[in-house]
Formats: structure tokens, sequence, C-alpha cells
């Protein structure tokens, strides 16, 4: 047996922990970012998660900038947690590199090329940027307003356009996926920024993207086991041999981007007018990124699903395990709808 210290991930960067254990360890801090009752605890959480991702980008051929990034991201977000004097610019400067805001973004796009995919996923999942904004917000009461509020919310919004940009290019599923998540999370941001009603988007909107990451990359991830399927094409013609797959793609993807009856339908609504009361050139970025992202998600769809039949897997699948993800898949489609017709089950 390979011995652990001798292992390494996907990207070729060498690992000391066993692929489970790396798993563990970002759970674990984005979960101890989320639950963590005091500040202190969130801060602890906080460096395991960001030394985590240091050393995760330093290895292979990475160059100095990348993990510097990194390292630098997860200390000057600190320092506003820290103390409640006025920061001014460099508070602003903090939210944008905690968060993501371009070309702040560069940290977590230099994390995505490095980590394993359900590494990344799991970032994706647990949103450290939107988890340190409601951190501060709570513990600091409303700070961002005026010229810094206009700011962020131009920032978000145009993050969440390159966002949308990188998913209509990108070749890869998962990648291009992954951007759209992305796009999306930079629009909850511009709403958390917003006032209340806009944090009650955002919460909206991550409860329909965490349910959307699992099912639309669950698919993807279970499409290239057995089907090798790896970039975007109009020739893989996956919608006859995998009418199941298909099913629960194509209905979360639309549910996800806005379509009516999804908790996203209901939270972009609640985002456009937190916006729209601030600026109308930040709501028109918004509505295009949100439109542009459903353009993102068909692209997708169709050079997975469209085009001539396949007929054979390249590796067949088990019948436990595909009941299993029918099962979960259609329970987050299920927890999605619900979110659309009764939100305030969720609120």
């Amino acid at each position: 047996m390979e011995a652990v210290g001798e292992m390494q991930d996907a990207s070729g960067t060498p690992a000391k922990l066993s692929s489970w254990a790396s798993h563990a360890v970002v759970a674990g801090s984005l979960l101890g970012m989320w639950l963590s009752p005091s500040t202190p605890l969130f801060l602890a959480a906080w460096v395991v998660f960001f030394g985590w991702a240091t050393l995760r980008v330093a290895g292979g051929n990475s160059t100095w900038f990348a993990p510097v990034l990194v390292l630098a991201t997860g200390v000057l977000p600190v320092v506003p947690l820290l103390t409640p004097l006025e920061h001014g610019p460099f508070l602003v400067l903090a939210a944008a590199m905690a968060t993501g805001v371009f070309p702040f973004h560069l940290w977590l796009s230099a994390l995505e090329r490095r980590a394993r995919p359900g590494e990344f996923q799991l970032v994706l999942l647990g949103q450290p940027g939107l988890v340190w904004l409601h951190r501060f917000v709570t513990t600091h009461g409303e700070s961002f307003h005026g010229e810094a509020h206009d700011v962020l919310l131009a920032g978000f919004v145009a993050s969440a356009l390159v966002m949308t940009g990188l998913g209509l290019v990108r070749r890869e599923p998962q990648r291009a996926i992954s951007a759209l998540m992305l796009s999306q999370s930079m629009l909850a941001l511009a709403g958390a920024v917003s006032g209340e009603g806009g944090w009650v988007a955002a919460r909206l909107l991550w409860l329909s993207m965490a349910a959307g990451t699992v099912v639309l990359q669950g698919v993807i991830h279970e499409l290239r086991r057995t089907h090798g399927v790896l970039t975007i094409a109009s020739d893989h013609g996956l919608a006859a041999s995998e009418p199941a797959l298909h099913r629960v793609f194509v209905t979360m993807g639309w549910l996800m981007v806005g379509v009516p009856g999804g908790v996203a339908f209901f939270a972009e609504d609640l985002l456009f007018h937190s916006i729209v009361e601030h600026s109308g050139v930040a709501t028109m970025a918004f509505l295009l990124s949100a439109a542009l992202n459903a353009v993102v998600f068909y692209r997708v769809y169709v050079g997975l699903f469209a085009g001539p039949s396949r007929k054979h897997p390249v590796v067949a699948p088990t019948t436990t395990r595909r009941r299993w993800l029918q099962v979960v898949f259609v329970a987050l489609i299920v927890v999605v709808l619900v979110g659309g017709l009764w939100p305030a089950l969720f609120l």
C-alpha cells in the first residue's frame, strides 16, 4: 500500500494527508466558520482553512504570487474582526479579498487549479467569503455604507459578470459550472451588503447554490466516471442513455438559475429590489449576469446531453450507487422547490 506521505493529488501536488483527511480538514474548517458561536472560534476555523489553502496552492509548479495572495487573503480580513475601529479603505480591501472580488478572485482560481475537485466543491458549498461578511456584520453592525457600500456593490456585480464570462468560455463542464456557482455567490454578496432584505435573499440564494452544486457537479462526476466525459462537446448525446441523470440535471439547473418555482427565483427577486434602491447601473449588471448565467447552464447542458445518442457507457454503473444518487438528487430538488413555494420555511 502506498504511503500517505508519498501520495499525490490530481494536480500533482504532494499531499501529506490522505484524500479523506484533506477533505475532512476543509469540511471541518468551513463548518467551524458557520457554526462558531464566538469570533475567536471563527478565527481559529478561518486560520485552519487558509493554512490548508496556502499549502495546497503552494505545491507543484506554483509561482510565488498565488500562495502569497492566498496567505494575504487569510491574514488581512482578520484585522477588522479584531478591532471595532473604523477602517475606511482598509475595510473595503479586506472585504474584497475575503469575498474574492475581482481581481482578488485569483486566489479562488489558484485554489481551483490545485485542489482536488471534491475539495473545491466543498469550498463552493462553504462560501468562506459570505460567512466572513456575515460574521463581520453581526459583530460590528452595518459598517458598509456610503462610498464603501457603493464600491463593494460595484465590485460584486462586476465580479459576477467576470465569473459568468469564464463560464461561457471554459470547456470542462465541471469548471464551467464552478464559474456559474461563483457568479451566483457574487450576486448573493451584492445583496448581503444591501440591507436586511438583501441578507434574506443571500441566504436563500446560498440554499439554491448549495443544492445546485451537489446535483450538477454530482451528475457531471458520474458522467465522467461512467462515460469518460471530460469536455463540453456537441456529440456526447447522453440524454437517451442516461435519462435519469438527464432529468435531474435539467430540472435543477433551470431552477438554480432562476426559473419560477425554485427558491432562486424568489431570492433573485429580493436581490433585485435590494440593489435597485442603491444603483441603477449595478441593477442592470445584476440582471445581465443573471441572464447570462442561464446561458452558461444551457451551454453545459447541450454539451453533455445533446447530439446523437450514445448507447454504451465506458464503465457500467452499479444499480445501488445510482439508486442512492437519484434519492439524494431528487431530495435536493424537492428542497429547492419547497423553498420556492414556501420560502418562509428557510428564513
